[in-house]
């Protein structure tokens, strides 16, 4: 009721009619109440802030969006009396013009993306990347990582065998579906033919690319193992009765025979104020060769002791060792002199 402008004192008083405070002199202004209507899709719910009956020019008005139907979202919220801002998602701002306010939600179906967990070795094909919720959509795995099986899905839910090559299809849900690919290990199987004459140990299975050792535990210094049934350089020779293979993907087939070994000679590069004695002057192959150092520690330090251009491994100060290699070998010793 505009009668009401003007300005005004207030006063707190007590029941006895006593002033106890007075207030300054304040102005007020009764404008045009104004009022809010909203035309929403069913299964759109929402909130104001504040809510009431009536707003006045200018008054900052909040819409919260609660609730949406499965699978949509909002498109646009109009109204031809105010401008409307977006705060964040679903949530709206607007300063109330001198006018009753309409406004007018219009909603869209929500686009979900489809993406597939990446593994080194696997590849598929997706009828889509993106899909609306309830959208048919088809997966085809093509390949698989090297020595692994095809165990299942996760992130969806799906009809069909699980099979690779074949398309299996599910229903969108109403959201991003992010599908992983389970696999599992292939174990492949070894069999071994034993023709060396000494007791063999190996594993009967093993998975790709696991190292799996092959070992001859009585076979004398003068033999080594020789295996065959498999490519040269998946087998590493670490002694003349131990050696490393490295599983393919595919059940594999071992001989195994033993070869009279030859003796290599063992060379010694001289370094300054290092004596160096090492037990013999030739070994075979996969023998542990000990390295003893005479010198002066208050006057040396050894820096370095080589074999064949490889570290040989520290037992202590003034002693080193390396296992022969299956050639002629020469022992480098570097040295550091203190001044």
């Amino acid at each position: 009721d505009a009668s009401y402008n003007g300005t005004y004192k207030f006063y707190i008083i007590t029941d006895e009619g006593k002033v106890v405070k007075e207030s300054e002199s304040i102005t007020i202004g009764i404008g045009q109440i104004y009022s809010l209507s909203l035309n929403a899709p069913e299964g759109v719910s929402y909130s104001l802030s504040p809510n009431k009956e009536g707003y006045v020019a200018g008054e900052y008005v909040e819409l919260r969006i609660t609730n949406l139907p499965i699978g949509m979202e909002i498109s646009s919220i109009t109204s031809e009396q105010v401008d409307i801002e977006q705060l964040s998602e679903n949530v709206y701002a607007f300063n109330f013009s001198s006018a009753d306010v309409e406004l007018s939600i219009s909603l869209q179906q929500k686009l979900y993306t489809i993406t597939v967990g990446q593994l080194e070795g696997l590849s598929y094909q997706l009828s889509a990347n993106e899909a609306y919720y309830n959208d048919e959509v088809t997966l085809t795995i093509t390949s698989l990582p090297i020595g692994k099986n095809l165990v299942g899905l996760s992130g969806v839910e799906y009809q069909g065998e699980l099979v690779v090559g074949e398309s299996i299809s599910f229903t969108m849900p109403a959201e991003n579906v992010e599908i992983g690919v389970v696999l599992e290990d292939i174990v492949y199987n070894i069999a071994v033919t034993n023709n060396s004459g000494y007791e063999i140990v190996c594993k009967d299975r093993a998975i790709y690319q696991e190292e799996v050792t092959i070992s001859a535990g009585d076979l004398p210094d003068n033999q080594r193992l020789v295996i065959s049934g498999i490519e040269e350089d998946l087998i590493t020779y670490l002694t003349n009765k131990e050696a490393v293979l490295t599983m393919p993907a595919d059940n594999i087939s071992l001989t195994i025979t033993v070869e009279e070994l030859e003796e290599h000679a063992i060379g010694v590069v001289e370094a300054a104020g290092v004596e160096v004695a090492i037990g013999k002057g030739q070994a075979y192959f996969g023998q542990e060769i000990v390295i003893d150092l005479t010198y002066d520690f208050r006057q040396f330090r050894i820096v370095s002791v080589r074999v064949n251009g490889v570290e040989a491994e520290k037992l202590g100060d003034f002693q080193y060792s390396f296992i022969m290699q299956d050639e002629e070998v020469t022992v480098e010793i570097e040295t550091y002199q203190i001044p």
